[in-house]
C-alpha cells in the first residue's frame, strides 16, 4: 500500500491524518513521504528480481 498509494490513501487505511503519515516517515529518517515510498518501491523491485522476475 505504501509503495503505490498516496499519502491520503495510506492515512485513510491507517485511520490517521495525512500529516501523521508524513511525521512517521520523517521520524524514521526520511526527508519526505515520497522518499519513504521510494524505499518501499525499491524493496519490491529487489524482491521481484530475486524471485526471477524482470
Amino acid at each position: 500500500m505504501i509503495a503505490f498509494g498516496t499519502i491520503s490513501s495510506v492515512a485513510v487505511a491507517c485511520h490517521v491524518s495525512p500529516s501523521t503519515v508524513a511525521r512517521v516517515a520523517t521520524s524514521l529518517g526520511f526527508d519526505s513521504f515520497k522518499q519513504f515510498q521510494a524505499c518501499f518501491r525499491q524493496h519490491l523491485r529487489n524482491r521481484s528480481a530475486s524471485a526471477g522476475y524482470p
